[in-house]
């Protein structure tokens, strides 16, 4: 379905959600990773973590049109894997690999998927409770192009980010995230909401993480245009635990 109303916008960048630069002209509708499945606690030292996740991200627009309708439509799925190692007891290192696959057809003539490869340092600043990172991400795709030959574009992002948790037990904890994704072309800024909680036996050994977040444009706000994201994640944990606690 073609939504010519979303023209108006295209400068500022929301539409194009991936934000990479020569496909601000279009009307791609895919989300960028908003998704963070982890709680405010920072890996013990010379602990692993190995995590796979799932994520679905809808796309809402109130129309610029006389009836003002608004458009719900789930935007893109997305598969993703992350390896974390402890440098000390409050601060970690995470490698995360996701593929971004489109939904909606005028999306998926344009590209086949975003592959998204991302580094994020965090520190816990408040044990257990409290942690900040900033995730250094880059995009990467293949644009389809019948006239001139398919080619390669990508964006770079840094995305801080603030983690607040609680409670945080052995058995159960909730975290809410906000993020802000920065594109380095100055090609849009967003900013990310998650809630999730984790769910485990022992989260010294595995957690089942589910969460859900908004994405807004900051740059066209005024828009009505959010991103609603739902997933869940498989954690599993090798290596030395904290001694007191998760």
């Amino acid at each position: 379905m073609k939504r010519n109303y979303n023209l108006k916008i295209l400068k500022g960048g929301s539409i194009a959600m991936i934000s990479l630069l020569l496909l601000l002209s279009s009307c791609i509708s895919m989300a960028p990773v908003n998704s963070t499945f982890e709680s405010a606690k920072t890996l013990s030292k010379g602990q692993f973590e190995l995590q796979g996740h799932y994520s679905k991200y809808t796309y809402r627009d109130k129309a610029e049109e006389a009836e003002m309708a608004t458009t719900n439509e789930a935007s893109n799925t997305n598969v993703g894997v992350r390896v974390g190692y402890g440098i000390s007891d409050r601060l970690d290192l995470k490698l995360r690999y996701e593929r971004l696959k489109p939904l909606l057809q005028e999306d998926k003539d344009q590209v086949d998927g975003i592959n998204y490869f991302s580094l994020t340092p965090r520190y816990n600043i408040l044990k257990d409770y409290i942690s900040v990172g900033v995730e250094l991400g880059l995009y990467k795709t293949t644009v389809k192009d019948a006239e001139s030959g398919d080619y390669s574009e990508s964006a770079f992002v840094i995305s801080p980010r603030l983690a607040f948790t609680y409670p945080s037990t052995p058995y159960f904890d909730l975290t809410l995230t906000s993020k802000l994704d920065i594109f380095t072309e100055g090609s849009g800024t967003y900013l990310g909401l998650n809630l999730g909680c984790g769910l485990s036996s022992d989260m010294n050994v595995w957690a089942l993480r589910p969460e859900a977040g908004l994405m807004f444009s900051l740059d066209d706000i005024g828009y009505g245009v959010v991103w609603k994201t739902i997933g869940v994640a498989l954690i599993v944990k090798i290596g030395p635990a904290k001694k007191d606690g998760i």
